[in-house]
């Protein structure tokens, strides 16, 4: 027995859907290894586009530390967007003048209203 049918998990989707109002763009990487790593490239025009809802998960006690030998600040942000979005970690995701870089999402998790990515954001 599961603990909700599917039609209430569709019920919890639309409603969560209906507070979806964000235009998000979403630019599927292509990861080619290098001498150095690996270099994720991006295409010119957005893979899809779909409404989310960005907000900062930052937390207060954040601190600069050193990246690249120069001082920053990571900033975390969650973005909810509908299931089924194609998207996975080191994609771009651009949100009015903000670019963010995915690290991962809950596509593995069970029962989902939508789909959770953790993006970072380089200050």
């Amino acid at each position: 027995m599961s603990l909700i049918s599917d039609s209430e998990l569709g019920a919890l989707q639309d409603l969560v859907l209906s507070g979806l109002r964000t235009t998000i763009y979403i630019y599927n990487a292509t990861n080619v290894v290098t001498e150095d790593g690996q270099e994720s490239t991006y295409p010119s025009t957005p893979s899809s586009t779909v409404l989310g809802w960005l907000y900062e998960i930052t937390p207060n006690s954040t601190a600069l530390s050193v990246l690249y030998g120069g001082q920053t600040l990571s900033v975390l942000f969650r973005l909810l967007i509908p299931i089924g979005t194609v998207i996975g970690p080191n994609d771009k995701v651009v949100v009015g003048a903000g670019s963010y870089y995915v690290q991962h999402t809950n596509s593995d998790n069970t029962y989902p209203t939508s789909l959770s990515v953790a993006l970072r954001n380089l200050v």
